[in-house]
């Protein structure tokens, strides 16, 4: 009982239901490009999980004290996870998703997928540790919403598919709305407690809520253009999420509690899950 306890810790460090959305977001990449092949779809699944957990592993390492003011329930802050515990842990994801890279690419020729995703786990590595790409406002976001969006889509996709023909409007939709994320009003008190500069710290927190809601009304245009461009009528149903997104980032230029920050904040990460999955299997139904 008590290593199950153990091991379940270990497992929340890496963020096991925003892995399991990275990881659906690559096999959702395979599905759109019209392959059923397994092999495919496991490679996309598996890569993205370990490169999803690795990035979480690592954030939990170096945002502990964040943490210990943001969320001290968490396993390094509170104590339930020992720091040499995690930092194996992180070690050990890393390599094991490096390992499941060099396997699959000496199976194929194409180096696209490879190279995507390889490209996205430098990235997530070099989020936490120096050059700490985390510390640059506005950046850091993109890169968390690209680990989401961009990198598992497009390495799902090209696949079997080359990368031109890949529905851009949609990713960038997606990625656009992801990228709008509000989780820096969420760690504000431990960020400004470690004296980390986020976006809401290094603009001020108004400025940074209408910049981030700049990019969710971005994504609403990209959707309505391409609705008008292409009639994917599927664009019906997310432009409603879209906007409801929208209206709720945007809302942090009203300076909302803590408590109103976090349920938005949890809906909108809903809502971009749902965008997602809605575009890219009306993509697949309807081209």
């Amino acid at each position: 009982m008590l290593r199950l306890r153990k091991a379940s810790n270990l497992l929340e460090l890496t963020f096991p239901r925003s892995t399991l959305v990275c990881a659906s977001a690559a096999v959702l990449g395979v599905l759109i490009s019209g392959s059923r092949d397994l092999i495919q779809i496991l490679f996309a699944g598996v890569a993205f999980s370990l490169i999803s957990a690795t990035f979480f592993s690592l954030d939990s390492l170096v945002d502990i004290e964040t943490d210990r003011v943001s969320r001290p329930d968490r396993p390094l802050p509170s104590g339930r996870v020992g720091y040499a515990q995690a930092r194996m842990l992180a070690l050990l994801l890393f390599l094991s998703c490096l390992g499941v890279l060099i396997i699959y690419g000496s199976f194929t020729v194409n180096l696209i997928p490879l190279t995507l995703s390889f490209t996205c786990l430098m990235l997530v590595v070099f989020y936490s540790i120096p050059p700490r790409l985390s510390e640059v406002p506005l950046l850091s976001n993109g890169i968390v919403a690209s680990l989401f969006t961009v990198f598992p889509i497009l390495t799902g996709w090209t696949i079997s598919r080359p990368i031109e023909e890949a529905p851009l409007s949609i990713i960038v939709a997606v990625f656009l709305l992801a990228w709008g994320d509000m989780e820096d009003f969420v760690d504000l008190e431990g960020d400004r407690y470690r004296g980390t500069r986020t976006l809401p710290i290094a603009l001020g927190e108004k400025a940074a809520g209408a910049a981030l809601a700049g990019l969710c009304f971005s994504s609403l245009l990209v959707g309505f253009l391409d609705l008008l461009a292409t009639r994917r009528f599927y664009w019906l149903i997310t432009l409603p999420l879209q906007a409801t997104v929208f209206l709720m980032t945007a809302s942090l230029v009203e300076s909302p509690s803590k408590e109103q920050i976090r349920f938005r904040h949890t809906s909108s990460e809903v809502l971009v899950f749902a965008t997602g999955v809605i575009l890219g299997f009306g993509y697949m139904l309807i081209g």
